[in-house]
Formats: C-alpha cells, sequence, structure tokens
C-alpha cells in the first residue's frame, strides 16, 4: 500500500493516530505538513492546539485556535477549544466571549454550553 506524502489529510490522519499513542512531537510535525501542504486547512491547526493545551501551553494552543479561527470564522470547535485554554488561564471573559461565539455559530453543542456555566461560575467566585 502506498501513500501518498502530498496529501494534507493523510498527513493530518498520521497526526491523529500519533497522538492517540501520546508521540506529541512528531503528531505536532505530521500537523505541520499537512498546513504546509495546505495552508486553508484547520483541523491541523485544531489538532495542534489540543496537544498544546494538553500539554499545559495554554498560549501556543491559543494561537492554533487563532490560525484555525482564521481559516474558518464559523469554526465552533476552535472557539470552544481557545475559550477551554483562555479559562485555565484565568482570563474568563475572553473565556466567556469565545464560549458564547461557539453557541452563536452552533447553538445546539452543548460542550460550549456547559463549559460556559464552568468559567461564568469560576469568575464571580474569582471576584
Amino acid at each position: 500500500m502506498s501513500i501518498d506524502e502530498k496529501n494534507a489529510d493523510v498527513w493530518n490522519n498520521k497526526g491523529v493516530a500519533l497522538f492517540k499513542l501520546r508521540k506529541y512531537n512528531r503528531a505536532i510535525g505530521c500537523f505541520d505538513e499537512a498546513i504546509k501542504l495546505k495552508q486553508d486547512y484547520q483541523d491541523p491547526w485544531i489538532n495542534k492546539g489540543i496537544i498544546f493545551d494538553k500539554r499545559g501551553e495554554y498560549r501556543k494552543a491559543i494561537k492554533c485556535y487563532d490560525e484555525a479561527i482564521k481559516l474558518k470564522r464559523d469554526y465552533h470547535l476552535a472557539w470552544n477549544n481557545k475559550g477551554t485554554a483562555l479559562g485555565k488561564l484565568g482570563e474568563h471573559k475572553k473565556a466567556i466571549d469565545c464560549f458564547e461565539e461557539a453557541i452563536r455559530i452552533k447553538p445546539e453543542y452543548t460542550g460550549a454550553e456547559k463549559a460556559l456555566e464552568l468559567v461564568r461560575k469560576a469568575k464571580s467566585e474569582k471576584e
């Protein structure tokens, strides 16, 4: 079986597989290759962001989510994930804005609704 090394989906999928094996640096390399092959491909940006988030590198994760949002403004998962990273940094107002945007884009997405509730609670406890 031959693999099309010029196919961004192949690189993205390989990155996802490596992510599941917890080979994060290799996965990031695959996502970078997918982005290089297809600059308007938002999924590898989200996937890189998830790895950075998992490693506690929230600022890097946010940059990745911002890149995905630049490519697809109505990408509810990018808004949701950005909100999660901002919440972990204690930037509750910005996190709330992101979750509200995710809900505006996809009202039936309950993940953002639950996260919004948690961040609002954390914000009120902090004040």
